[in-house]
């Protein structure tokens, strides 16, 4: 499973993603020429929600990227002082 490693305004993170193409259910690399649809999960669930998602031809004509939040999933990232809604998103 694919994992990014990035420093954000909060601190250091680990980032566990899965990217979907009309293709690819399990994608390296998104199609430049359409559109990605980033898909957020609410507190308390993790991106695995979304998997229903990844496997409908219908909406895989779009890149798709789901992400685990920090303290979601496979996601291990610190966070400080600053973190909240708008940094999250």
């Amino acid at each position: 499973m694919p994992f990014i490693e990035l420093e954000t305004l909060s601190g250091p993170g680990r980032f566990h993603y899965r990217l979907s193409t009309p293709t690819e259910t399990h994608a390296k690399a998104i199609v430049p020429d359409i559109p990605t649809v980033i898909l957020i999960h609410p507190a308390y669930i993790g991106a695995h929600i979304f998997h229903p998602v990844f496997v409908d031809a219908k909406l895989r004509r779009f890149n798709l990227l789901a992400l685990d939040c920090r303290g979601h999933g496979r996601t291990s990232a610190s966070a400080d002082d600053t973190y909240g809604p708008e940094t999250g998103a």
